[in-house]
């Protein structure tokens, strides 16, 4: 009798453990850092070969928040072609101008500008490509800074438009982590520029 009841225990426990493990979609996190705090789960989900953080927190209003409130493209300008795995592509030179705000109401810290373009011939998450990055020094709260920056793009020589976009927040030597990694803000969502056609 004993051993039946002890049997019927360690089944149960055993389903309830099992059930646990099943329920885990994600990773739970907790990261406390001088500028606020956070918790909730990290959901590891391809976007544009960024690992991003969902949604699932609350927001802290003491937090500072990038945004791209402008971006324009100036010009575009032929580089060269060049031959990458037996096909030929063009590189042009493209400059832009943009404006950055921090919406939020505190400091940020320092991260990078990324700028990227689509290659056509590519499909799913991964069509956008990485193209230049710049240092973003940390900007005060309710503050906003002008950037005049350059994009190198690369693509068929039968592609004779592109769409191009910025991210702040960016941390492209480590464009594999979360990009609250590198600047902890209020919405982690907002951080892309408008998406821009361009003619080559």
């Amino acid at each position: 009798m004993k051993n039946r009841i002890l049997l019927l225990l360690l089944t149960t426990l055993f389903v309830l453990f099992c059930g646990s493990l099943k329920a885990q979609d994600g990773i739970n996190y907790s990261d406390t850092s001088s500028t606020g705090s956070m918790s909730g789960k990290t959901r590891y989900l391809p976007n544009d070969g960024r690992f991003l953080k969902s949604a699932s927190m609350e927001v802290n209003t003491s937090l500072p928040d990038l945004q791209i409130s402008s971006f324009s493209v100036k010009s575009s300008t032929f580089v060269k072609t060049t031959t990458i795995g037996g096909s030929s592509y063009n590189v042009y030179k493209a400059t832009y101008q943009a404006v950055v705000q921090n919406t939020g109401n505190s400091k940020s810290t320092e991260c990078d500008l990324m700028s990227e373009f689509f290659m056509a011939e590519k499909t799913g998450a991964y069509a956008y490509t990485y193209s230049n990055c710049d240092k973003f020094d940390p900007l005060s709260a309710g503050n906003s800074r002008t950037v005049n920056g350059t994009m190198q793009i690369t693509v068929p020589v039968s592609q004779k438009q592109v769409k191009v976009r910025l991210y702040i927040d960016a941390d492209c030597p480590k464009q594999t982590l979360p990009a609250y990694n590198k600047v902890l803000e209020q919405y982690e969502n907002n951080n892309y520029s408008d998406e821009l056609t361009i003619k080559l």
